[in-house]
C-alpha cells in the first residue's frame, strides 16, 4: 500500500484518474474498500492483471501471535467448552452440517473445525500462522487421527491460485480474521469465491468504531513490532489507561474492546 500511493504522489495524471474514480464512490463505499480498487487500478496501469498479481500478506512477524496464544488455550480446552462450542454451532447451522464440505479460514485453535467434524461435515482447515496450523492439527490427532475427511495445512486466504484450487464449499467459515490479513475486501472477495450454489458464507469481521478503531489500530501495530520488554510497558499502560478512563461497563470505550 505504501509503494502504491509513493507512486500515486509521483505521477500527477495517475492521481487525478484514481482521484476522480475514488471520489465517485467514496460515498458509498468504506475508506478500506475504496483503497483496494486504488489497488486494482494500479495493477492494471503498471500491466498486471490480478489474477498474476502477487498477494501480499502482513508479514508474520507484524502480526499478533494468534498461535500461540491458541496453544496455550488447548492446554486448557476442557470437555464443556467443547460443549459450548458445538452448541453455538446447532444454533449457527439449524439444518445442520451432515455431509457437507465444510472450509475453515484462518483456522487458529481448530476448535471450530473440530466441532464441524462432530456435526458430520467434511471439513478443510487453513491458516497462514504455522503455530495455528500446528494447533489445528494437535486438536486433529486428539480427536480423529488418521481421518481422510479432515484436511489441514498452512497457506493464505490472499493467495489467488491455492483459493481457486480448493474448489467450492456448501459451507465457508472464517471467523474474525479477514481484517487481519492487510487486505480485507480482496480476502472477502477469495473467500465467497469458494462459496458453492446455495451454500453459506459465515463471516465475522470488525465494526468499525471510527477514533476507536484507528486508536487500537495504531496500539496493535506499535505492539506486535516491540520486542517483549516494550510489550510489557504497553500492557501496564493499557491497563492503567482502562482503570482511569473506563469507569462504567456500558460506556463506548468498553463496548469496543
Amino acid at each position: 500500500m505504501v509503494e502504491s500511493m509513493a507512486l500515486i504522489m509521483d505521477d500527477s495524471e495517475l492521481r487525478q484518474r484514481m482521484g476522480a474514480k475514488a471520489a465517485r464512490l467514496k460515498e458509498t463505499l468504506g475508506t478500506d474498500h475504496v483503497m483496494y480498487l486504488w489497488e486494482q487500478c494500479l495493477d492494471k496501469v503498471r500491466g498486471v492483471g490480478m489474477a498474476d498479481a502477487e498477494h501480499h500478506d502482513v508479514p508474520l512477524d507484524e502480526r499478533f501471535a494468534f498461535g500461540k496464544n491458541w496453544a496455550d488455550f488447548l492446554k486448557k480446552l476442557t470437555p464443556e467448552r467443547i460443549e459450548a462450542a458445538k452448541k453455538f454451532f446447532r444454533e449457527s447451522f439449524p439444518e445442520g452440517l451432515e455431509g457437507k464440505a465444510f472450509l475453515d479460514i484462518g483456522c487458529g485453535s481448530g476448535l471450530f473445525s473440530l466441532c464441524a467434524k462432530e456435526l458430520g461435515a467434511k471439513v478443510m482447515s487453513f491458516d497462514f500462522d504455522p503455530d495455528s496450523v500446528a494447533c489445528t492439527k494437535d486438536l486433529k490427532a486428539r480427536f480423529y487421527a488418521g481421518d481422510e475427511d479432515w484436511d489441514i495445512f498452512e497457506g493464505s486466504v490472499l493467495d489467488d491460485g491455492m483459493m481457486d484450487k480448493l474448489g467450492t464449499f456448501d459451507v465457508v467459515y472464517t471467523w474474525g480474521v479477514l481484517h487481519h490479513t492487510g487486505e480485507m475486501w480482496h480476502a472477502i472477495e477469495n473467500a465467497a469465491d469458494r462459496v458453492a450454489d446455495n451454500g453459506t458464507l459465515y463471516i465475522a469481521i470488525y465494526n468499525d468504531q471510527g477514533g476507536y478503531s484507528k486508536l487500537w489500530r495504531a496500539v496493535k501495530k506499535t505492539y506486535v513490532k516491540s520486542p517483549n520488554w516494550f510489550r510489557t510497558i504497553m500492557c501496564a499502560m493499557t491497563f492503567l489507561f482502562m482503570r482511569a478512563f473506563v469507569v462504567d461497563s456500558t460506556c463506548q470505550f468498553a463496548q469496543c474492546l
